[in-house]
Formats: C-alpha cells, structure tokens, sequence
C-alpha cells in the first residue's frame, strides 16, 4: 500500500455498508455482493473475516429474515386458508360486457416435509438420535461450505 493513500476497504467498500446490508438483507451471496462492488470474491471474504463491521453488518441482514421464514414454514407445516382474486370481464344476456371480480377462498394443505423440518428444528423429540448419520451430517455441511467457498463444483 503506498503512503498516505487508505486502504481500498475505506475507499470502495465502507462507504457502501448500507447497500451491501440491502443486499444481504435480499439473500444476496458473498460471490454476488463482491461482484456488485468490482472486487474479487477472495478480497472481499478477507475484508469479512478482518473487519468486523463488515461481517457484523452481514450476519444482521442476513439474520433479519429468519423469523419471516419460522413463520412461512409454520404456516405451510398446519396448512392455511387464502383468498384467490380473479377477475376479467363477462358478457351480459344484453351483449354488454361488463368488469367482474371474483373472490375464492383456497386451503393449502399441510406439508408433511414442512411438518418434519419444523419438528426436527423445534421439538428436541424429533431431532435425529443417530449419532453416526449426524456426524456424516455435519461432515458434508461443512464440505458444502467449503466448496461453495472455493466455487468447487
């Protein structure tokens, strides 16, 4: 780095936190962020891991969803009532065409996937018991990551 000169963290990336926590916040990943700011996917999970604003700032956005998402898996476990609007338009017995609306109430039914997700997610009596299958488990999360890390595919 040459004198006097601050660092390109201070110059491109810090003055754009909020956007990248806009970003973050949309389910934007580290790959895509980077290439929003012009930089290489490696400089910037080295500016995640060596300033903490930036990795705070991310962990944030990216957390601010959840609840959201405990809420739409819930919904989908118990099944929901909703209403579908149609509308369009009908020819009267007069021949006049005339604007309709129409309101049908629906029912999703319960997802029997979205019931074991929140279960095992939720409930300490559903969780896998299996302590070889969740090692081999957490083995191949922690591969995943690391691939996705290196865009290994």
């Amino acid at each position: 780095m040459a004198r006097g000169r601050p660092p390109k963290y201070e110059m491109y990336v810090k003055p754009r936190l909020e956007e990248i926590k806009t970003w973050a916040k949309a389910g934007a990943t580290n790959i895509e962020i980077a290439s929003a700011l012009g930089i290489a996917k490696s400089t910037f999970c080295d500016y995640v891991n060596k300033y903490p604003e930036l990795s705070d700032s991310l962990k944030t956005a990216r957390m601010s969803g959840v609840p959201e998402v405990k809420a739409a898996l819930f919904k989908r476990a118990v099944g929901f009532e909703y209403e579908e609007v149609r509308s369009g338009e009908r020819i009267t017995k007069d021949g006049e065409t005339v604007p309709y609306v129409e309101i049908v109430k629906k029912y999703a039914l319960p997802d029997v996937g979205a019931c074991q997700t929140f279960l095992r997610n939720y409930t300490e009596d559903f969780r896998d018991r299996d302590k070889q299958t969740y090692s081999f488990k957490e083995t191949e999360l922690r591969l995943r990551e690391m691939m996705a890390e290196k865009q290994v595919f």
